[in-house]
């Protein structure tokens, strides 16, 4: 059994992956075990933590209801299902290690950790890493519609990206290498080269690599090649959720740029750019 370990990335349909995940496994708890017998909830959604925020969140089977009493293990007043635990301190100790981990999400504030995150919480168990890429451009306007917008108002950058979107271009807020940077822990602060690119590529040719649009072929392959479920399996009338949809404040096509801001994306998005075409590129 390999168990999935899914990278999200912001504005790549990373929430939606999420939502379909909890519906394999209640798939799988449904097909593949009596959990659905118990009176308590066993599906467990665990939130692993360090200073900076959320590194890791775990779906976790946790048929003993281990997670109740564990005291390593803060609950969630709203939601009986949903724990957090520190990463520094307790990953070792908790009752993590007697949860059957059916998913791995790293979050962007662990994917430099993650190697150390995977290998705390499974050790030699064998693991397959996944990713969603989205054709740069189209990204950046949907990171810029959602930075803009009253959704974003609790994100750091929403009280500084108001301007339009040319001007977020020539911005020193503005985006680039987001991916790679993560992955390979190079701050925004230190220029991107060649060799961190290298390094990046080197370690997303491990990775299961789809581009957004591919998405349910992703998540539906993900499962079945770790389980053997399908939607088929999914319980009765569980229908598929809805994406989230950012409204785009009009229609901001490449080709309508300035030609010296045409230039300027281009230039700041060359890695970006180069990650995409080996991975995701449609040959037409």
């Amino acid at each position: 059994m390999t168990v999935p370990v899914f990278y999200h990335v912001p504005k790549n349909a990373g929430t939606y992956v999420t939502n379909l995940s909890l519906l394999f496994f209640r798939g799988y708890r449904r097909t593949k075990t009596v959990w659905n017998d118990y009176k308590y909830e066993t599906i467990k959604n665990i939130e692993i933590i360090n200073e900076h925020g959320t590194v890791a969140r775990l779906l976790c089977g946790d048929p003993d209801n281990e997670c109740v009493s564990d005291k390593h293990i803060d609950n969630d007043p709203l939601d009986t299902s949903h724990h957090t635990v520190s990463y520094e301190k307790n990953i070792d100790k908790t009752c993590i290690k007697k949860l059957f981990i059916f998913q791995i999400i790293i979050e962007d504030a662990g994917f430099h950790l993650a190697e150390n995150i995977i290998n705390s919480l499974i050790g030699s168990q064998s693991y397959q890493e996944w990713i969603i890429l989205r054709e740069p451009f189209s990204r950046t306007v949907s990171w810029y519609s959602y930075i803009t917008s009253d959704r974003s108002s609790h994100e750091p950058l929403h009280q500084y990206v108001t301007s339009s979107f040319e001007n977020y271009i020539k911005s020193p807020d503005f985006e680039s290498n987001w991916v790679m940077r993560k992955l390979v822990g190079v701050p925004d602060s230190e220029d991107f080269t060649e060799q961190h690119h290298k390094h990046a590529i080197s370690r997303l040719d491990k990775f299961e690599v789809y581009d957004i649009q591919d998405v349910d072929s992703m998540v539906d392959k993900m499962f079945e090649t770790s389980y053997s479920i399908t939607r088929d399996d999914w319980p009765p009338h569980a229908t598929t959720p809805g994406r989230n949809q950012n409204p785009v404040k009009g229609i901001i096509k490449f080709e309508s740029l300035p030609d010296d801001i045409q230039k300027m994306y281009t230039s700041k998005t060359y890695w970006d750019n180069l990650l995409w075409d080996k991975y995701c590129k449609r040959i037409l």
